[in-house]
């Protein structure tokens, strides 16, 4: 999927190629210095407004590879 950065604000507004705009909710969880783990933290959103896959939000694999120590 192929996005571009189409507005600077407080966090960056997206649009994909059918010009659907899209946000990050990594970056929403940022701006919002929120505490808590960013899974458990959109987990309980998606769960709280019933968010559907592929309908509210889409979903990706970001598999970010740690030094040798682990981080």
């Amino acid at each position: 999927m192929e996005l571009k950065k189409v507005e600077e604000g407080v966090i960056p507004i997206y649009e994909n190629e059918t010009r659907e705009r899209l946000i990050n909710a990594r970056e929403l969880h940022k701006e919002l210095n929120n505490k808590r783990q960013f899974s458990n933290w959109i987990k309980q959103r998606v769960d709280k407004y019933k968010f559907l896959i592929n309908k509210d939000f889409i979903r990706f694999n970001n598999f970010v590879k740690g030094d040798k120590n682990g981080f």
